[in-house]
């Protein structure tokens, strides 16, 4: 990569999942992959790419969850998988129907520009660079006029290319910047306080003009004669316009919008004087219009959401918000919802039950209003989701000897940002559910992160929380006791408190009171339900945190992976150890395999042992497999979205099927034969 291209990258948080319902018999195949099951869920936010090329309609999301294809602007498919990473910019190219670009943040923290000839369905790397950031916006255009030439903007900095992608030369530094439709080589770009013109593609600059505008511009378009240029920002802060215009091609500017809220606006090039908008106003969102190019609005309705406008020619307009993807055939509205395909769903945690999967979103206690977030149920492999009356669950557990009883922890809020943690039971898989017990934990971070039903006596529950060690009830979750003794527990400071958090509850299911707990990344033992806990080997020293996954064999036996820390193995991401005594001695099995260090941390994320072998769940190297107890590894990726897992389940009653968390993607399955 050159040298002028020292950093990079926007922190657009992806990864991208389309879900489509799946018959099991599609899940067996010779060769293993990966396949969507669910559930459905809009992207936090998203940018339209209408294709120039494609024809019919043919149009591209850019996504929090990733990159996503629509012929019809309605029903959305993802062309994420290949991708392997965070898409930062997009770009198709108006000469050539089905070649796409993209910019992709890798795992690695490295960047690379990719290109498909088949409209999203196989992307080839055609560069690719050791750096990378997320810390700026990015562009990326096709020229209208010269084929193979590629704009970029990157960390303030306008790359060109013309090879396609595969070489890049730094041409202007700019915040925006912006390609004239009817003029080859003219390109616009802002920079700080100046408005800079170049005539042949970017090889020489005019002397810069004052621009006068919202402080950081977010975005710009350039029309035809008589060249109106439009720069917008999302959020201008309290002083500034967050629209302005130039009608002699930047050499004044004049505001044109006294809001400091608005989208992106849908400007024709062909018709520079009708401007369409959506601006907070008296504290809705609503869709301004313009035919005299700014200089006086009307107001034509309410819309769904502070989003971008996009012109659909011949069909109305769309809308992007942060609520998903909406069209109206007229400026009034009305405005429908057209997000069907999109699965963007943050899962906490899932439970495969005997009939079906339980999902759990994630929680979030900020926003304007208290969270109602239920808890998802599927019986289908994901053809159909329902939500149950279980609202805001964090953790879920089944009882080993009745699979349709099913135990949760989640969160009540309140007003004035009061919260409580619950503890509810369900007898019938999940679709309905009764309070046990409300513990009235008053900090929403002290909530039970962890659950276990004893499989010798179902009254038996253990729990652990993010502070506060190991707990026990043993009448159904009525009452708990505090069971922490041999457990080293941290302390509360000035101004935090040391975390003493129980990951992992695995009791023993052939030693009635035999518990085995992941502490703080250490591995703890007890033999009478957990009133008293042993550490047990591994980690060097107490609450040295190398412990980085644990989990129990059928049979019985624990399974860990250690991150090694000196030695041979440091470059390693992990090591396997088995122990048969309940940790008191270990045997080591094998090695993961050796990571390439990077910015970003390396994590196992889960563990797995069935009869198909061993697998390890991680962050940036996705599902890794073993069929020889650790000693050999692959990769276990084909299907997913991108190597990234946030946790690994197996179906209780079939454990060939596994099932994989996909951040801002939803669940996966794949079926793994032995």
């Amino acid at each position: 990569m050159p040298g002028s291209l020292r950093s990079s990258r926007l922190a657009v948080r992806c990864s991208v999942v389309l879900v489509w319902a799946l018959a099991a018999s599609s899940l067996a195949a010779a060769a293993p992959r990966w396949m969507p099951v669910g559930p459905p869920a809009v992207p936090l936010w998203s940018r339209l790419f209408l294709d120039p090329a494609g024809g019919g309609g043919r149009g591209y999301a850019l996504t929090a969850a990733g990159l996503w294809r629509s012929t019809s602007l309605g029903s959305w498919r993802s062309i994420q998988v290949g991708l392997d990473g965070m898409t930062q910019a997009f770009a198709s190219d108006p000469h050539r129907p089905g070649r796409l670009y993209t910019v992709v943040l890798e795992l690695d923290d490295s960047t690379s520009v990719r290109r498909s000839d088949d409209f999203g369905d196989h992307w080839s790397v055609v560069f690719h660079s050791s750096y990378g950031s997320s810390f700026s916006a990015q562009d990326l255009q096709v020229d209208p006029f010269t084929p193979d030439t590629v704009y970029w903007l990157s960390d303030s900095v306008l790359f060109r290319s013309q090879d396609g992608g595969r070489t890049w030369q730094d041409i202007q530094y700019g915040t925006v910047f912006a390609l004239a439709p009817d003029r080859p080589g003219t390109v616009y770009s802002v920079s700080g306080a100046g408005f800079y013109t170049s005539v042949d593609g970017g090889k020489t600059w005019s002397e810069p003009t004052l621009f006068e505008g919202p402080f950081s511009p977010q975005g710009m378009v350039a029309t035809r004669a008589p060249r109106t240029l439009y720069v917008w920002a999302r959020d201008a802060g309290p002083f500034s316009p967050c629209f302005v215009r130039s009608s002699d091609e930047g050499a004044t500017w004049k505001p044109s919008l006294t809001q400091n809220h608005c989208g992106s606006p849908a400007i024709d090039p062909n018709d520079p004087l009708t401007v369409r908008i959506v601006v907070l106003a008296d504290m809705m969102a609503q869709l301004w219009v313009s035919r005299d190019g700014g200089e006086s609005w009307t107001n034509a309705g309410e819309v769904p959401g502070v989003g971008d406008v996009y012109n659909l020619p011949g069909q109305g307009l769309a809308l992007a918000t942060e609520k998903g993807v909406f069209r109206a055939a007229t400026e009034q509205g009305p405005w429908q919802p057209v997000n069907h395909g999109f699965a963007a769903a943050e899962i906490g945690t899932v439970l495969p039950i005997e009939r079906g999967l339980l999902a759990a979103p994630v929680v979030s206690p900020y926003g304007p209003r208290s969270p109602v977030i239920p808890l998802l149920v599927t019986s289908d492999l994901g053809r159909t989701w329902s939500g149950s009356t279980l609202s805001n669950p964090i953790t879920l557990a089944a009882d080993p000897g009745d699979p349709r009883h099913v135990i949760a922890s989640a969160v009540r809020f309140e007003e004035g940002g009061v919260s409580h943690s619950r503890l509810l039971e369900s007898l019938d898989g999940g679709s309905s559910w009764k309070g046990v017990v409300d513990p009235q934990v008053e900090l929403s971070w002290d909530l039970f992160r962890s659950l276990a039903v004893d499989p010798f006596d179902r009254r038996t529950l253990y729990a652990g929380n993010l502070f506060g060690g190991f707990h026990r009830s043993d009448d159904g979750g009525r009452t708990w006791h505090d069971l922490n003794a041999g457990l080293l527990l941290g302390g509360c400071h000035h101004y935090y408190c040391d975390s003493n958090w129980v990951s992992a509850i695995l009791p023993d299911p052939r030693k009635s009171g035999t518990v085995a707990i992941l502490f703080e990344r250490q591995v703890y033992a007890s033999i009478d339900r957990g009133s008293n806990w042993q550490r047990r080997g591994l980690a060097p020293r107490p609450r040295s945190g190398s412990v980085m996954a644990l989990t129990r064999e059928a049979q019985g036996a624990l399974v860990a992976v250690l991150s090694p820390t000196a030695g041979p193995d440091a470059d390693r991401l992990g090591l396997i150890f088995r122990s048969t005594d309940e940790g008191l001695t270990w045997t080591q099995a094998g090695r993961l395999p050796r990571v390439v260090p990077s910015g970003r941390a390396q994590e196992v994320t889960g563990i797995l042992v069935t009869p198909a072998g061993l697998f390890v769940g991680t962050n940036f190297m996705g599902v890794l497999r073993s069929t020889n107890g650790g000693r050999t590894w692959s990769s276990l990726n084909a299907g997913l979205p991108l190597p990234a897992v946030s946790s690994l389940a197996v179906n209780p009653v079939d454990p060939t099927h596994l099932y994989a968390t996909v951040p801002q993607n939803g669940i996966y399955t794949i079926q793994a034969a032995p």
